[in-house]
């Protein structure tokens, strides 16, 4: 695997993935709920396909909206805006079998497709009579088995992503849309069935990340987010329910303070 683009959050990234998927080139997106400071990447799975992936991803990417504060010396996160949004949601809709609903199956018929060319469907769409998205799920790992699965409400509009990441045949990682963007999401991280991380976007830029390493949904960790940087961590470290701790940063995220 290579990886090819490091994006500003994750529904960018999946709608990057979607996009090289529809072009035949199995990607996914990596580092959704990595460690802190680190964002999500779309990685490409056969290395030869990584020249065409680039250009796919540079074609399609709008690249005049620069990232409020450059920051020298890192890479500037890639913003993938409302044209790319609109194309793919097309692309998923209205044309996810060469442009039209086959005739052998009714629009509310479950449909699939191979976008690696393998041989094995890898992708699987249901639709409304008319035609608009109601969920779809995607086999990332291309095992046969889908890892990725998605729903659309109103139909067309996402509502909600739901993963398995370590692909061991249970989710463990949940986002919420409204109106297509994200507004909140919940992993659980240690894969026992319990949430132990969770946080905030706004205007689809993550503002929050909140650890609870006991698993009682009691933050022992936070950190705040602007423009997406880090800005700020707090910690609870005897557990009382109060942060004691708090760390700040500059815009480049390096410690200033602690206290």
């Amino acid at each position: 695997m290579k990886k090819i683009l490091d994006v500003k959050n994750s529904a960018d990234a999946h709608l990057v993935v979607e996009a090289l998927h529809q072009e035949g080139i199995a990607a996914s997106v990596q580092g959704e709920w990595g460690s802190i400071g680190e964002g999500p990447s779309v990685w490409i799975k056969n290395d030869a396909d990584a020249e065409r992936a680039k250009a796919l991803v540079a074609e399609t990417t709008i690249k005049d909206r620069p990232s409020p504060t450059p920051v020298p010396g890192r890479q500037v996160a890639v913003y993938v805006g409302g044209l790319l949004l609109a194309m793919l949601l097309g692309l998923v809709i209205g044309a996810a079998f060469n442009g039209r609903v086959p005739e052998t199956q009714d629009a509310m018929s479950p449909h699939s497709w191979d976008a690696n060319g393998d041989g094995r469907p890898d992708n699987w769409a249901s639709y409304d009579t008319a035609v608009r998205l109601v969920e779809s799920s995607e086999d990332r790992n291309l095992d046969g088995m889908p890892d990725s699965w998605a729903t659309y409400d109103p139909p067309g509009v996402l509502a909600r992503i739901r993963d398995d990441q370590d692909f061991d045949g249970r989710e463990d990682s949940w986002v919420v849309y409204e109106k297509g963007m994200p507004v909140s999401y919940t992993a659980d991280n240690d894969r026992n069935g319990v949430v132990d991380e969770w946080g905030r976007f706004e205007n689809g830029s993550q503002v929050e990340r909140n650890w609870s390493f006991s698993n009682d949904r009691i933050a022992d960790r936070r950190a705040i987010y602007r423009v997406g940087r880090k800005i700020r961590e707090e910690y609870d470290r005897n557990r009382d329910g109060v942060f004691e701790e708090t760390v700040l940063f500059d815009e480049f995220e390096r410690v200033i303070s602690s206290r």
